[in-house]
């Protein structure tokens, strides 16, 4: 196995940490929101509405955990295809919610951290190899 770029997988596996972290503040406050948004709906459609957006919460603490794990391989191309992959749709899913909730803090949270970990990302390419390789 080869050595890990320490400037690109300690902050790829920041950003992994905090995405988890946002996954887990998003369903815990799947009470709240259900009570202050969904309970509007009609029954079905509030546990419709519910089962989404702990999805939503399951999913980024997965991303999370796998950008995490990846990033200690950041030297081979599978960690880097798998960080990309993972940073993509984390922007991605910033850039829906804030286009759909820009009043939500949240929302900017995330697109941040997928945007940010994608800059890592990039400069990691494009960096000399002896900037690469400090540890």
């Amino acid at each position: 196995m080869p050595m890990p770029d320490t400037a690109v997988h300690r902050p790829t596996q920041v950003f992994g940490g905090l995405v988890a972290v946002l996954g887990l503040i998003h369903n815990l406050a799947t009470p709240m929101v259900h009570a202050d948004v969904y309970s509007a709906l009609p029954a079905g459609d509030a546990l419709v509405a519910d089962l989404f957006f702990v999805a939503t919460g399951t999913t980024l603490i997965l991303l999370g955990l796998l950008t995490v794990y990846s990033a200690r391989y950041q030297g081979q191309q599978w960690a880097f295809i798998v960080t990309g992959s993972t940073g993509t749709y984390v922007t991605l899913l910033g850039i829906a919610a804030v286009a759909l909730m820009p009043e939500n803090p949240f929302a900017y949270v995330d697109l941040v951290l997928g945007v940010g970990q994608l800059i890592v990302l990039l400069f990691a390419q494009r960096a000399p190899r002896a900037l690469r390789r400090r540890s």
